[in-house]
């Protein structure tokens, strides 16, 4: 049961981040910036309230890079519709936007890093057993 509301919670936070995403390229949306937030940080205390205890969030560290690219593709996807479709971001957020290219670079590099060195740990383990 607490895994589904987990996941639950999950979904939501990125709802309601998406929706501050669509608020600040269309202020025209009618709801508040405020009901966005409250709902992101709503979401954020369930998930930390319905996560289960004990277990690490990622299997592994290629499941941990494999999010990391998928949820940058799907932002950075986003934030190119929301301009196709001739939003502006009142707020400066842009697929052009150093910032978040070097935020996404330093943990791709960090998780790439990461895997890598979780890979090699194996195939030593594997070479030592093998003997």
């Amino acid at each position: 049961m607490s895994n589904r509301l987990y996941l639950a919670t999950q979904f939501s936070g990125a709802g309601f981040f998406i929706l501050m995403l669509v608020i600040d390229f269309f202020p025209a949306v009618p709801v508040s910036m405020t009901v966005a937030a409250l709902g992101v940080v709503f979401s954020i205390l369930l998930s930390v309230i319905f996560r289960t205890k004990g277990k690490p969030v990622f299997q592994s560290a290629k499941q941990e890079l494999m999010f990391i690219i998928v949820t940058s593709a799907v932002f950075f996807g986003l934030l190119a519709l929301l301009a196709i479709l001739g939003g502006t971001s009142e707020r400066g957020i842009s697929v052009t936007s150093p910032i978040l290219w070097g935020v996404f670079l330093i943990s791709l590099f960090t998780a790439y890093n990461r895997y890598k060195k979780e890979k090699t740990t194996i195939y030593i383990s594997e070479r030592s057993s093998s003997k």
